[in-house]
């Protein structure tokens, strides 16, 4: 695997630990340089990559990157913002294999969700809940749950996840809350989630301006 994630964010932390704990072999680069990593890709024969949406724009736009053999990558993961769903396709029509785009946070040790391999992930979707991860979905005024199929608040809770900040119990009371019997974090995230199961990012309830109530 070739690192596309800083080792000082979770995506970098959760994805290259996953490979040296599976044995396998990592890469990494010192910083961001498109024609270091595609050489890199090229003479190692990388066959997994991931990184944020913006780097995947970066490569598409690259204009050296027909020069190098990228034959070899099979799986490219994406997370840490938003993909933007032109990248996405632009990526897919260039080199015939999807993004797997996944979703999570620091708090939650990594993935809440991701594109499970072999499927297609419906356009704009981050992928489907981890199997060990307990999600729902809730009013952010009231905490309570929204019907279903309808978009709410990202409550996330799992026996992995951070329990409370370091020395910021103000701040802990406002990310974490029990509700029954467990522990939830707020991700202040608004997202939908289909009947498939696929979920869908649409907006961060600690940036929406409400209008007429």
């Amino acid at each position: 695997m070739i690192q596309g994630g800083p080792l000082f964010h979770i995506l970098g932390q959760a994805m290259g630990l996953d490979v040296l704990m599976n044995g396998d072999t990592l890469a990494l680069l010192p910083k961001v340089n498109l024609d270091a990593l595609f050489a890199h890709i090229q003479k190692y024969r990388a066959t997994t990559f991931f990184g944020v949406p913006a780097m995947y724009r970066m490569i598409l736009e690259h204009d050296r990157v027909d020069y190098y053999d990228l034959s070899s990558l099979q799986h490219c993961f994406c997370a840490g913002d938003v993909l933007p769903v032109e990248v996405g396709e632009r990526r897919l029509s260039k080199f015939g294999k999807p993004l797997y785009q996944g979703y999570g946070a620091t708090e939650t040790c990594g993935r809440v969700s991701l594109t499970p391999l072999g499927e297609t992930a419906p356009a704009g979707s981050a992928g489907k809940i981890m199997p060990l991860q307990s999600v729902r979905l809730v009013d952010p005024d009231t905490l309570q749950p929204v019907a279903k199929g309808e978009p709410g608040e990202l409550l996330v809770s799992s026996g992995n996840m951070v329990r409370a900040y370091w020395n910021k119990p103000e701040e802990t009371a406002r990310c974490f809350v029990e509700a029954d019997g467990r522990l939830w974090y707020r991700t202040r995230d608004i997202v939908h989630i289909d009947s498939d199961g696929w979920l869908f990012y649409l907006d961060r309830s600690v940036d929406m301006i409400k209008h007429k109530g």
